[in-house]
């Protein structure tokens, strides 16, 4: 258990933005239509990733299970808005490493980008004006309520899209996507790296895992694996047992 996704979200239709997007990211395979995500197996494949994509009250959504378009791809990102003459939106979030993302462009412009891994770097990446999300761990909320939040305030409703917008799959092979028509790292990519290499535990420093429980949306209690804050006690088993 553990939440693991990526979105890509932009206010144009699905047909204009996948066009751009196989542009920019080379090629993907159709793999067909499907009603709702629960019938796609995510896991990852030999051959490369099953993604779904589709549209909702005129908006384009990619779920990219890949996390590599969503969250990789920053200059990418910012250009495909440029191309689409409109809003993007792009979020990740991965509880085990305690990855957190969200970029947001519009027309070409790099609003806002925010990336943390807590497992690997001190300090979160950030560009731009920070957004005020009312989850109370902000874009790093372990259910991904921020992150959603924050795409939904530009307009984009990614639960929306799930629940009652058309979806097809895609297999992603990530064939291409250094030879497609962009740079393989543009400057916000390369302000990333850098930022990174400047902030990244040394090795054998970096917190560990925790086990956590969580009350799961039918009532049972289920068990995940999440990335410890820096700075947060590790508990004895005693106090673990008792709660405390």
């Amino acid at each position: 258990m553990g939440m693991h996704f990526g979105v890509v979200a932009a206010k144009a239709s699905w047909e204009r933005f996948f066009a751009e997007l196989s542009g920019l990211t080379g090629r993907f395979l159709d793999r067909g239509r499907v009603k709702t995500l629960e019938e796609v197996d995510f896991d990852a494949h030999d051959d490369g990733f099953l993604l779904v994509g589709g549209e909702h009250e005129g908006n384009a959504y990619l779920h990219d299970s890949s996390m590599i378009l969503s969250g990789g791809t920053f200059d990418r990102l910012v250009e495909l808005s440029r191309r689409l003459s409109c809003t993007l939106a792009a979020c990740v979030g991965e509880t085990v490493s305690g990855s957190f993302g969200l970029l947001i462009a519009e027309n070409g412009s790099l609003g806002r980008l925010y990336y943390n891994c807590v497992s690997a770097i001190r300090e979160p990446f950030s560009l731009g004006t920070p957004l005020a999300v009312k989850s109370r761990l902000g874009l790093e909320d372990v259910d991904g309520v921020g992150l959603l939040e924050a795409l939904r305030d530009q307009g984009l409703d990614y639960v929306a899209w799930v629940r009652r917008g058309s979806k097809h799959t895609y297999l992603y092979t990530c064939e291409g996507l250094n030879q497609a028509s962009s740079p393989t790292r543009g400057p916000i990519e390369a302000a990333f790296d850098e930022h990174w290499k400047r902030h990244e535990y040394p090795k054998g420093q970096a917190p560990s895992p925790r086990v956590v429980s969580r009350v799961l949306p039918d009532g049972s209690m289920g068990f995940g694996i999440v990335a410890r804050r820096p700075g947060e006690r590790r508990k004895g088993w005693l106090s673990r047992l008792l709660g405390r």
